[in-house]
């Protein structure tokens, strides 16, 4: 069993980097680099500056992971340093040693270029789309360590991981200094209760929605209005903050107003929110239609079966129908229509908020409406079949009533094939609902994908990709194993063939 597993996640393993990996280069190239500024608000900006405008979309590309760029300043500097007469006079481009420089760089691959209203020079190299995606997975895993901070401004930053105490002296937690992140390893009452910011994922940064923010992190963060508690700062200073303490990162200059709070670098910090994250809010909503649709289906499942060809069976079937033939879109416009018009309850998430229960009740039913009529249907069809079996003709031979040869003999086989979903429809309940999260404007993952094809969000596409992916092969894997732990007698290994026994005749 351990070896099938470890098999299994092999494989999954490498599903999930070819998904990602042809998601990847049908992305960054055939959809032209230059479509990320269509909602850049920056560029349009910037675009009646045609001195600035190849620096600022160049640095973009860079960012992106399309192209190297340096300009002339950078060259010089990173080759001989500010301080330097050298530097000075490599600014000078018709000089020797900018010629020189300029013959290395140009053997590496980068293209010089001129700015003609400045004569501004810099320099640029394709990446190739190999060497992108390489890149792309090398750098997904980022472990954070005390030689993360390298900041010229702070040559004197001390590195060191030790155990220190929290701003009200009230827990320990594993500290660092040099790190990106202040706490390594922390202790809370919020779930799972031990938290750590030692290894993070880096999928690239989003742009243009959430601009400059790593996606992954767009997804996890909190969303809402601040909420505000009295809270210590290290400087001594009591205010009302938003500030989450545990989420100080290193930040390399502080304003005026970070230094009445701040005894170090590390304010660059999350702040609270009223409402979940992306990914939380997908979570919620999935989670709420799976148990509607489960406990719906189940029990009415089982009742259609026993009274096949019944009113109930029949407006079950109808049902069914319905839902399969009509376009998902259709009937959930319906629904909501229905749901104001009818009941007052609000059309759409922000209406009321995330606190306010009603705005759960129609996307959690729109949700889980399509999860209704198939688990509804499957249900149906394994209780009838298994009614004919042998096991259950012997069990109503021996007197037992309806009922419990119903529950305890027919839903124990019929069940099997049901449980196995199981793990896929609760994982699958993270991903979100593209067209329910979009009709009723929850701000969760399925609407972020949406939002982010629209606007070209090309690393917001790629992050997405890759965890629905991952949910997706992970849900699979765990079902096979939760259909062996409910009957034993499913096993999936491949059980080695003993040798064939000669009879003596």
């Amino acid at each position: 069993m351990k070896k099938y597993i470890l098999i299994r996640i092999l494989r999954s393993i490498f599903s999930i980097l070819v998904v990602t990996s042809i998601a990847y280069m049908l992305i960054f190239e055939f959809v032209p680099r230059n479509r990320v500024f269509e909602n850049d608000g920056m560029y349009a900006k910037i675009s009646n500056h045609p001195e600035q405008l190849p620096l600022y979309v160049n640095q973009k590309y860079e960012e992106l992971g399309y192209l190297n760029f340096s300009a002339q300043d950078e060259i010089c500097r990173d080759t001989y340093g500010a301080a330097t007469s050298a530097y000075t006079i490599c600014m000078d481009t018709t000089s020797s040693l900018f010629k020189k420089i300029k013959v290395k760089y140009e053997a590496e691959g980068y293209v010089f270029k001129t700015i003609e209203l400045t004569g501004v020079v810099y320099a640029t190299r394709e990446i190739p789309v190999f060497e992108r995606l390489w890149s792309f997975f090398t750098k997904m895993i980022v472990i954070d360590n005390p030689n993360a901070i390298q900041d010229e401004a702070h040559p004197e930053l001390e590195r060191k991981i030790y155990i220190g105490q929290n701003w009200n002296k009230t827990s320990y937690a594993l500290m660092c200094s040099g790190c990106e992140h202040k706490y390594l390893v922390y202790f809370d009452w919020a779930f799972p209760f031990i938290h750590q910011n030692v290894v993070s994922i880096n999928f690239g940064r989003s742009m243009p929605n959430f601009y400059g923010i790593p996606t992954f992190e767009v997804l996890t963060m909190d969303q809402g209005v601040n909420v505000l508690k009295p809270i210590t700062f290290p400087s001594g200073i009591t205010v009302e903050s938003g500030v989450l303490e545990y989420t100080c990162a290193y930040k390399s200059s502080l304003d005026s107003l970070d230094q009445t709070k701040y005894t170090d670098n590390y304010a660059d910090c999350s702040l609270n929110k009223d409402a979940p994250s992306m990914m939380g809010t997908s979570f919620i909503f999935g989670i709420l239609a799976l148990i509607f649709s489960y406990l719906i289906s189940i029990p009415l499942g089982m009742y259609m079966a026993s009274h096949k060809g019944k009113v109930i069976d029949k407006f079950g079937m109808a049902y069914i129908v319905f839902v399969i033939a009509v376009p998902a879109l259709a009937y959930i416009y319906l629904f909501r229509y229905i749901g104001s018009s009818v009941f007052s309850l609000p059309e759409s998430y922000p209406s009321l908020g995330p606190n306010n229960i009603l705005s759960y009740i129609m996307p959690t039913i729109s949700l889980a409406l399509p999860s209704i009529a198939g688990l509804l249907m499957w249900t149906r069809r394994y209780m009838v079949d298994q009614n004919t079996a042998d096991y259950v003709k012997f069990a109503r031979s021996k007197g037992l009533s309806e009922g419990q040869i119903y529950l305890k003999h027919i839903l124990r086989n019929a069940i099997i094939p049901i449980a196995h979903g199981l793990p896929g429809a609760i994982i699958g309940a993270i991903g979100g609902a593209i067209i329910t999260e979009r009709i009723y404007a929850i701000p969760g993952m399925g609407k972020m994908l949406n939002d982010s094809i629209r606007v070209f969000n090309n690393n917001m596409v790629i992050t997405l990709t890759f965890i629905f992916t991952a949910l997706a092969i992970l849900s699979v894997l765990l079902g096979d194993l939760l259909i062996t732990r409910i009957d034993p007698r499913i096993s999936l290994d491949d059980k080695k063939k003993g040798k064939k026994k000669h009879v003596k005749r």
